[in-house]
């Protein structure tokens, strides 16, 4: 790839042009625009993005996919905002005092409290 191919696709990417339209315009193939776009990409300075959903600066790692959320947290509050982490309620009876209780998101809790977890990994029989 000549000097004037990389400063022309640089100009074509600048005006908006899909890589296989700049493959088209330079000749080339769409593997050797794309491979030249994803280095030059890689060589500059990081973007900063803001964060959905607090809005906090979001630096961008520069060899993975693009980050839009600056922790987990944000992430899934977001989610929990648009509607998609609606939890599940389960009915539950405790394996060690047998009282009913309800727990969310998680069928294979056992035990009402931890005191009750507690006592029945001792061996304690109570109940």
């Amino acid at each position: 790839m000549t000097e004037n191919q990389k400063k022309q696709i640089d100009a074509c990417r600048e005006n908006g042009l899909t890589i296989s339209a700049i493959a088209n315009v330079t000749g080339l193939s769409v593997s050797a625009v794309k491979s030249y776009c994803s280095r030059r990409n890689n060589s500059d300075k990081p973007f900063e993005a803001s964060c959905k959903y607090c809005g906090a600066a979001v630096t961008q790692p520069k060899s993975r996919r693009e980050k839009h959320f600056c922790n987990q947290s944000c992430y899934f509050r977001w989610r929990y905002l648009q509607g998609d982490l609606k939890r599940t309620v389960y009915e539950k009876e405790c394996a060690y005092c047998g009282k009913p209780f309800t727990v969310e998101s998680n069928m294979n809790q056992r035990y009402c409290s931890r005191a009750c977890y507690h006592k029945a990994r001792k061996g304690d029989h109570g109940g």
